[in-house]
């Protein structure tokens, strides 16, 4: 998808590369780096960007693919350019798709670029396609990791516009995976914030009398400090509502180690699952 491997993306990525060697090499506070101590490469960057000059959309990838590191070089420059760069509107569509899919598949989520490109995540969630396949390799299934990761990290609250604007568009195959992967994703530090989720999605899931998006809660069991209490409870949830729990090895090996501590418990949530069969 990325022009890595032609000879003007290599040669592009190597005058990025560059201007943070450079960076690091005159030991410049990230804070106070600017285009002042590289011009060469701003100007670079600048003639590029201009689609009336520059014709490859794989071009624009790599400014996607390094858009956190040009922040870093010149955090106004990014500002300044996130718009144009990241611009869904015709004609400039297809540059942008080729910088924003760059960007998703090649970035991991830092809080300031979301600040920064906050509206843009909201158009991208705004056009996800009804045709989801949930592929891993996919701009879209990243797109739901990044979300997920923000929400984890209270960049983004239930009630924000990405999130109304996420379950308006999102089909079952995105719903199922942004429990799953949220599940995956658990620790200690970010178990609140995910139940303070779950909640949310348990109470709009009562409203639309539809609980389906909730059968991944399998990947949350054997989650180190997640009330015990409050698991059983959900898991027993979601087994009398969706009659399944996924993925059920990972229920079943949880239970076994509970077992000894948690006789009833285990037992109903056993029970529910071979009634289900």
């Amino acid at each position: 998808m990325i022009a890595i491997n032609k000879a003007r993306g290599v040669a592009f990525e190597c005058a990025i590369r560059y201007g943070l060697w450079l960076l690091q090499s005159l030991g410049i506070d990230n804070k106070k780096a600017n285009r002042s101590y590289c011009p060469e490469l701003f100007a670079v960057l600048d003639q590029h960007l201009d689609t009336k000059y520059e014709k490859s959309k794989y071009i624009l990838a790599i400014y996607g693919r390094w858009f956190p590191w040009l922040y870093l070089l010149d955090s106004a420059w990014a500002k300044a350019n996130s718009t144009t760069l990241f611009s869904f509107e015709s004609p400039l569509n297809a540059y942008s798709m080729a910088a924003w899919n760059a960007y998703l598949m090649y970035c991991q989520p830092y809080d300031n670029i979301f600040d920064l490109i906050k509206q843009q995540y909201l158009d991208a969630v705004n056009r996800l396609s009804e045709n989801y396949e949930g592929s891993d390799e996919k701009p879209a299934s990243r797109l739901i990791d990044h979300i997920v990761l923000f929400i984890l990290r209270d960049k983004i609250q239930p009630s924000s516009p990405i999130i109304n604007a996420l379950y308006k568009t999102a089909n079952l195959k995105i719903r199922l995976h942004i429990i799953s992967f949220m599940g995956r994703l658990l620790n200690k530090s970010v178990i609140e914030t995910a139940m303070q989720f779950w909640e949310f999605r348990v109470n709009e899931c009562n409203k639309l009398n539809d609980w389906n998006e909730l059968a991944k809660f399998g990947y949350w069991v054997n989650t180190e400090g997640l009330p015990k209490e409050w698991m059983f409870k959900q898991a027993t949830f979601v087994l009398e509502k969706t009659r399944t729990i996924l993925p059920s090895h990972r229920v079943v090996e949880t239970l076994v180690d509970l077992c000894p501590d948690y006789p009833q418990e285990t037992f109903n949530i056993f029970r529910l699952i071979v009634e289900n069969k």
